[in-house]
């Protein structure tokens, strides 16, 4: 599948918190960050993350996190609040959408979060 629009393109360039398996804590919000780069040559305005398929595990997350408005070249810091519910692994994977929901880049993988919630100790 090809961007939605011609010369987009995107790379993940890093976990800037919470890398994969990292253990947090059930009922304590912690904010997840990621840095995408810009590597097509289309500036991306009014761009979103969104679940892109079934999450597992018991987490609180909004629907939808703003991009921030990205230059070719550039990167982008994605920010998004989530509450672990239950104890477990959580994880959750997120695409690119422009402000109709449309897909970004359908084939991509995009990008998630994979943590493990734990109670606290007593």
């Amino acid at each position: 599948d090809l961007p939605l629009y011609p010369g987009d393109d995107s790379a993940f360039c890093g976990d800037v918190t919470y890398p994969d398996h990292t253990d947090v804590t059930v009922g304590k919000e912690f904010v997840k960050k990621w840095l995408l780069c810009n590597t097509g040559n289309v500036r991306w305005t009014g761009r979103f993350l969104v679940p892109s398929s079934d999450d597992i595990g018991s987490c609180e997350f909004p629907v939808r996190v703003r991009v921030p408005d990205t230059s070719p070249g550039q990167k982008a810091l994605i920010v998004v609040t989530v509450t672990p519910l239950a104890p477990g692994r959580c994880y959750v994977p997120w695409k690119m959408v422009n402000s109709n929901g449309q897909f970004c880049f359908p084939a991509d993988k995009g990008v998630w979060f994979d943590v493990i919630a734990r109670k606290t100790s007593a």
